[in-house]
């Protein structure tokens, strides 16, 4: 048996939507085991971003400091 590990963070939900239309065939082949893991941030960001947030966090990002995470259980 084939493992797919699908892994992503969604801000809004539609990436979300977006990644279980993607797997939904490898979902349905009787040889394909398929888990997804939702990642997530420690502190939730605002949606939609405020247009002085955005800017305050966007040199954070560019500079590879990102915001943390929760630990993925497995």
């Amino acid at each position: 048996m084939k493992k797919v590990l699908l892994v992503y963070y969604s801000q809004t939900g539609q990436l979300q939507q977006l990644a279980q239309h993607f797997i939904a065939p490898l979902q349905a082949a009787d040889n394909i085991s398929v888990e997804c893991l939702a990642l997530q941030a420690q502190t939730p960001w605002a949606f939609p971003w405020r247009f002085g947030h955005f800017f305050n966090t966007f040199p954070e990002t560019v500079h590879l400091q990102p915001k943390p995470i929760v630990s993925p259980q497995c």
